[in-house]
């Protein structure tokens, strides 16, 4: 029975019967549900382009501070700390991933 009812569903769906009643006369030849429509290309106003820097990563080696990585990159020590987060400038780790921010 289940297979009867999905093979009449699949026929009324082929010959187009299902979706022909679904569709009211009084539809003026402007609409979407036509097959007379045609769609125009919206206007787009142009975005802004965004250019986002490339993140550099330094990985702390022993004997460097931050005030060495700094002069190394062009940068400022309280720039490594505000773009790290860090909370004592003094404290740093070997193999510490640090971002290195750009340059002002």
């Amino acid at each position: 029975m289940k297979y009867f009812v999905v093979l009449i569903i699949v026929v009324m769906v082929l010959s187009g019967c299902a979706s022909k009643k679904n569709i009211p006369d009084d539809i003026p030849k402007e609409s979407p549900y036509t097959s007379d429509y045609t769609v125009e290309p919206e206007v787009v106003a142009p975005v802004d382009t965004v250019v986002v820097p490339e993140v550099k990563i330094h990985i702390v080696k022993k004997g460097e501070s931050l005030w060495v990585i700094a002069r190394k990159y062009g940068v400022t020590v309280q720039d490594l700390v505000k773009a790290n987060n860090i909370k004592n400038k003094n404290i740093i780790k070997i193999n510490q991933e640090l971002i290195i921010p750009e340059r002002k």
